[in-house]
């Protein structure tokens, strides 16, 4: 929970006054200040922030309620403590310049994977960024799967099999070499990219899913002779 006094707004300079870990039976809290909270005359803002689980189910809503405040000397209950809205939970990865964190994908899940731009804007140029995607259980693999794909002339997505880069892309995809649908063919199930721009555009949108291997095997041979026979 954070402190604003009297500015509606969420800054930098948002004091930290509880944090909660344990949410308690019924999804009910009680929320302990670390220190007494001095209020400011008129208004004073508090703001609930969630830090949400890597695994998090995508589209799970996310909303409270303050319903009691307690001075210690006498308690307050409070009539309209449930704002309007909700927070959606958004399953994305957003490249960042450079060498990103591996991400694990949960079995049969999916996220999606934007350029340094996110959803809605626009890439830069001389990006060069690398990230690694990881199934949670061996048997799975990394799926890639393009919904938008507006890169710019001489950018770049190379695609490795495995974990790390590697001298020799296994996939290279452009403006004209679109990507569309790629499944690793990795027996640890990870994929790698590495994305380079030279000029800036709309970028990318992949969803990125872990998926089932199947596993091929050759049960048996079955052969024929189809020599002619001499007389």
């Amino acid at each position: 929970m954070l402190s604003t006094g009297d500015n509606e707004a969420a800054t930098d300079s948002a004091k930290v006054v509880a944090t909660v870990t344990d949410l308690g039976t019924n999804n009910t809290l009680d929320i302990q200040f670390t220190e007494p909270l001095a209020l400011v005359e008129g208004n004073n803002w508090l703001r609930v922030r969630y830090d949400t689980k890597e695994d998090a189910e995508a589209d799970t809503k996310l909303d409270a309620a303050l319903t009691t405040l307690d001075f210690g000397a006498a308690k307050q209950n409070i009539t309209d403590g449930d704002p309007t809205g909700e927070r959606v939970i958004k399953n994305i990865v957003v490249f960042h310049n450079g060498e990103n964190a591996t991400k694990v994908i949960a079995n049969g899940s999916s996220l999606m994977f934007y350029d340094d731009g996110g959803a809605n804007g626009k890439e830069t140029k001389d990006f060069d960024g690398t990230i690694t995607f990881a199934p949670a259980s061996p048997g799975y693999g990394i799926k890639l799967v393009a919904k938008q794909w507006d890169v710019a002339g001489r950018n770049r997505m190379y695609i490795y099999y495995g974990g790390e880069k590697k001298d020799k892309a296994d996939l290279e995809f452009s403006r004209y070499d679109k990507l569309e649908q790629v499944t690793t063919k990795s027996t640890d199930g990870k994929l790698t990219i590495r994305y380079t721009t030279t000029y800036a555009s709309d970028g990318f949108a992949i969803e990125v899913s872990s998926v089932k291997l199947s596993e091929l095997a050759v049960a048996s041979v079955k052969t024929e002779s189809v020599a002619t026979e001499k007389a």
